[in-house]
Parts: C-alpha cells; structure tokens; sequence
C-alpha cells in the first residue's frame, strides 16, 4: 500500500484524479508553489474562501521574491508594500 492510499485528517484529495502532494512531488515544486497546488486544489472541500486567502498569500511571496532586485537578498519587501499584479518582472526572470 502507497502512501498517497492512506489520507490523514479528511477525505479531501481522495476524489482528485492526482493528489496534489503527487503532483507538486513530480514538478518539484516549492514550498510557496506547493502551498498554492494544495490550497487551490481543496478550497471547495476544506478551507474554502480562508484557502483562496492562502493562495493569495503565497502568490504575494513568490512575487515579492521575484520583483526583488538580483542583488537583494530575497525575502520579505523592507517596507512591507505588497508588488502590483501589474508590476513588469526584472528582465533576468522568465
């Protein structure tokens, strides 16, 4: 028996056609990534519109860290100013 059989704390995944630790395992996906699969994946069956929060939450880290300067460290923005979804990436990322 597979470990993806078993289910701990629910039976929100089991109806999905590939859960989503399976699917963020086989794209090796981040953390932030990751969180986004599964937060997005069970947000009707779980956590609903708390889970779209998550989602959103954990876009706002990748972007932050992608909109960072090559040259900063990257992590969280000094003044707390979340990116616009309309901010252009830096050249360097694709």
């Amino acid at each position: 028996m597979s470990a993806f059989d078993k289910q701990v704390g629910g039976n929100h995944y089991k109806h999905m056609m590939i859960q989503p630790t399976e699917y963020i395992i086989a794209n090796d996906l981040s953390w932030c990534e990751g969180n986004i699969i599964k937060y997005i994946s069970r947000w009707r069956c779980k956590g609903g519109v708390d889970d779209l929060r998550k989602v959103i939450h954990y876009a706002q880290i990748l972007m932050e860290r992608e909109l960072a300067p090559s040259h900063e460290v990257k992590g969280p923005l000094s003044d707390g100013a979340l990116p616009s979804l309309d901010e252009k990436a830096p050249d360097n990322v694709t």
